[in-house]
């Protein structure tokens, strides 16, 4: 059933992110190609490439948690 509904919901998004995947690692390696089928933007978070990168409207090549951490401070000064 997790399959399915992930599935269903790849094909009904108008925004896809994937973070911290190659992207490379079947079956879920074929979600983001079926947002990008059903019209959705893609965007990236990965420290590597990924097979997708192409495809991507937003591709942030970083490592995740130097990035989560650049996101809170960003989002803790504007709330000060």
């Amino acid at each position: 059933m997790p399959w399915e509904c992930s599935l269903e919901l790849s094909r009904s998004a108008d925004l896809f992110i994937t973070i911290g995947s190659s992207l490379q690692v079947s079956p879920a390696n074929t979600l983001p190609d079926l947002a990008l089928q059903a019209g959705a933007k893609l965007v990236i978070l990965n420290f590597t490439p990924t097979p997708f990168d192409s495809d991507a409207e937003i591709l942030i090549n970083h490592q995740i948690g130097e990035f989560s951490s650049a996101v809170m401070e960003l989002l803790n000064s504007r709330n000060t």
